[in-house]
């Protein structure tokens, strides 16, 4: 499965959707237009021929596994041999270009200056091993952006290992006027894996990280996988990420999450699959600490955030998850086979924010389903869960009105239910629209996915991704 995916498809564009056979109309409701999918080919993963493209500036500063830090002076002809040595060379704006092979780095690779650009020579690959390091008592990371790199790009090349594989840092915590982290920062076209926890990790005010055509997987390495914390893209308080293009797979915990005030970031076009828990999470649970409470003082998870054109499966939990967001969507998803051992496909949560006293733990605030996709095969029946605790006075994953609709649902094998345990209601598909008031125009119906999860009945046709 470590390859790149191409999926050859092509989306109908966002329409209407059709009636339920009650022949109800939702007049609460309003379909969300913006998010029609492209027509064109997508790949996902890695995009090895668009590596093959990448322009090399002339004073670029070169590494190859048979260079040399001594006598080598970073040209092509003469380079260095560690990545490391060349790091401590350059300068803002500089680019660092790698001869393929494998990189045996015993040091975290920090960058620590802005602008700076690290990428494979041009149909070559280069392999950063840092399998060395990273362990509870090791948090030395594969790549490491200083506060100070802002606007550097990793492109083409591979990491492996680290505490992090890739890790931004930040002055949050600095007890500094200044609480800004590294921002503006690109990676794509990267294979980043075998972490021993997050293999990305946006810590934060490391706001506008943008990650695209990548691999990330097998987080959790050397973790107990019966008790493991290792996100695929783990992103607490940073703004606007634009996560586009990704395969995701094979983490010991949940795959991406935006949490801890998160503000308009954004995950589209990506596969995910085999996750220990979660797959995408709008919110999740922060300390309070790492809130900014001037902009957010009532402590949201997520604000403005977006799941969009994504295929989910073969998750432990949740396909997607909501948990004390403020209007957060989720849009023309696919999820398959989902919430196999806790949670349902589409979960409402509660944030306890680490049980802290001054925490908020506001429920969900105006989320949107629209458009997707359930496909089922167990005998799990709920869908949907909205979550109620006793705990801490009475706790709700949900206030106000559930914008849903214009979706499909099914189950292979069980009638499908719903749950709402604010209200300890539970019922099925049709008795759900009207306790909710909502989802008129969705339908129990098989999508009867194709081998590339694209759905051949013409109720879904417009549905998913």
């Amino acid at each position: 499965m470590k390859r790149l995916i191409l999926i050859l498809a092509f989306f109908a564009l966002v329409g209407c959707g059709g009636g339920d056979s009650s022949g109800s109309s939702d007049t609460n409701s309003s379909i969300d237009n913006n998010t029609t999918p492209s027509t064109k080919a997508l790949k996902v993963g890695v995009d090895r021929e668009a590596c093959k493209n990448i322009t090399i500036l002339p004073n670029a500063i070169y590494v190859a596994p048979n260079g040399s830090n001594s006598s080598g002076n970073g040209t092509k002809a003469n380079p260095y041999k560690t990545i490391f040595y060349a790091i401590s060379k350059a300068q803002s704006g500089d680019m660092i270009v790698l001869r393929g092979g494998t990189y045996k780095e015993l040091q975290e690779l920090r960058i620590r200056v802005s602008n700076i650009t690290i990428t494979s020579y041009p149909g070559e690959w280069a392999i950063i091993d840092r399998t060395n390091s990273g362990s509870a008592n090791d948090w030395d990371s594969g790549i490491y952006l200083d506060v100070d790199s802002d606007g550097s790009t990793i492109e083409c090349l591979e990491v492996k290992g680290g505490f992090y594989a890739l890790s931004t840092e930040t002055k949050w915590d600095w007890s500094e006027a200044d609480k800004m982290g590294a921002t503006n920062i690109t990676v794509k076209n990267v294979k980043l894996h075998e972490s021993y926890a997050d293999v990305v990790k946006i810590k934060p005010n490391c706001d506008d990280f943008n990650i695209s055509y990548s691999e990330i997987y097998n987080s959790g390495i050397g973790q107990d996988p019966n008790d493991c914390n290792a996100e695929g893209v783990d992103n607490v308080n940073a703004d606007r990420t634009m996560a586009s293009h990704l395969y995701i797979h094979d983490t010991c915990s949940n795959a991406i999450y935006f949490k801890g005030g998160s503000i308009g970031s954004v995950v589209e076009y990506s596969v995910i699959e085999n996750t220990g828990e979660g797959g995408i999470l709008l919110g999740f649970d922060t300390s309070p600490d790492f809130f900014d409470k001037t902009v957010n003082p009532n402590m949201y998870e997520a604000i403005d955030c977006t799941a969009k054109h994504n295929l989910i499966k073969n998750t432990n939990f949740e396909g997607i998850g909501f948990y004390a967001s403020k209007d957060c969507k989720a849009i023309n998803n696919t999820v398959v086979d989902s919430a196999k051992k806790e949670h349902t496909p589409i979960y409402f949560g509660l944030s306890y924010q680490d049980w802290e006293a001054d925490a908020k733990r506001p429920p969900n605030i105006n989320p949107t389903v629209q458009k997707n996709i359930i496909y089922q095969q167990s005998n799990l029946s709920n869908i949907l869960y909205i979550r109620h605790s006793d705990d801490l006075g009475g706790l709700d994953a949900l206030s106000g009105t559930l914008n849903i609709d214009y979706n499909c649902y099914f189950n292979k094998n069980a009638t499908i239910t719903f749950e709402d345990a604010i209200n300890n209601w539970q019922g099925n598909f049709n008795s759900w629209k009207a306790h909710i008031q909502n989802d008129y125009n969705s339908l129990e119906v098989n999508a009867a996915l194709d081998k590339d999860f694209l759905p051949t009945a013409n109720e879904c046709k417009d549905k998913g991704f």
